[in-house]
Parts: C-alpha cells; sequence; structure tokens
C-alpha cells in the first residue's frame, strides 16, 4: 500500500499540529498569523490526503479522532525533528540557532530584557523565551530541563 500522506507539506503538518495542541482552529490560525480559513484550507487537504477525518468539529472546539490522535504524535516528533534539523544547519554554518528557554525570578524581570533584546538583535535566529516565577519554581524548572538558563540575585538552594 502507498504512503496517503506522501505529498503532505510542512505547512499542513505545522497547521494540523497547532489545531491538535490548542483544540481551535481560531486559536491556531492566530498563533500561525493566518487566516481561519486558510488553516481550515491546509486541514481540509491534509484530511484528504488521509483518506479519514483528522478532526470533530463543535461550537466547542475541535477534538481529535483516532486517526488525528495517530496522526498528532507524528506530526509533533516531525516538525521538533526539522527544526532541530535546521538549528544544526545554522550551527554548522557558524550561526546560532535555536530556542533558548530562561527562567528567573521576578527581580529579573525588569533586568534581563535590555540584554536580551541585544542577545537577540545579535543573533536573530535565535529564539528566547523567558519565563518568571519564584526561585523554587525556577530551580525545579531547571531540574526537569524545562528551562535551558536560570537567572537569579543570589545562589540558589542547594
Amino acid at each position: 500500500m502507498s504512503n496517503p500522506l506522501r505529498n503532505a507539506t510542512f505547512r499542513q503538518l505545522a497547521a494540523f499540529n497547532a489545531v491538535a495542541r490548542l483544540g481551535s482552529v481560531s486559536r491556531a490560525a492566530d498563533e500561525m498569523h493566518l487566516t481561519q480559513p486558510a488553516v481550515s484550507i491546509q486541514l481540509g487537504i491534509l484530511e484528504d490526503a488521509a483518506g479519514t477525518p483528522l478532526l470533530r468539529r463543535s461550537a466547542r472546539g475541535v477534538k481529535l479522532t483516532e486517526a488525528g490522535e495517530l496522526l498528532a504524535g507524528y506530526a509533533s516528533r516531525i516538525l521538533d525533528l526539522w527544526g532541530e534539523a535546521g538549528d544544526a544547519m545554522a550551527a554548522h554554518c557558524g550561526d546560532i540557532a535555536g530556542l533558548l528557554r530562561i527562567g528567573a525570578v521576578t527581580t529579573a524581570e525588569y533586568l534581563l530584557p535590555p540584554l536580551l533584546l541585544e542577545f537577540v538583535r545579535e543573533h536573530p535566529q535565535v529564539k528566547v523565551k523567558l519565563q518568571i516565577g519564584n526561585r523554587a519554581d525556577v530551580v525545579n524548572q531547571l531540574a526537569g530541563q524545562d528551562i535551558d538558563l536560570a537567572s537569579w540575585a543570589a545562589r540558589p538552594p542547594s
């Protein structure tokens, strides 16, 4: 049997992945900076290629069908891997790229943005996600590898 998704595009997978994560075509469209009809078209093309419905639409949003659940796991992994490939190629070419997740205590909320702004200007391929919380939250995020870097005013508890 041939692969029914052989002609699926990254755009279609990205739209499907966003809808699967957010549970809403409108929220996915907002996140992707597209119109709701544009996302719906991508979903329709992907469903046609799959040969089965991937979503159940209702007034309260969308739910994944069994086939949608199956594809959602693959779509997320494919898109993550593609992002990693892009980061690796950028690193190979001497560029810094990827996502830098920073956790910071509340006081750093006012100190870090000017520094991060300069960093992002120098490294436009790096996306920075700043998460603010109390010291215990930041330490837990770092221990759980939910962030890459932690910032606080004093040494954290051991």
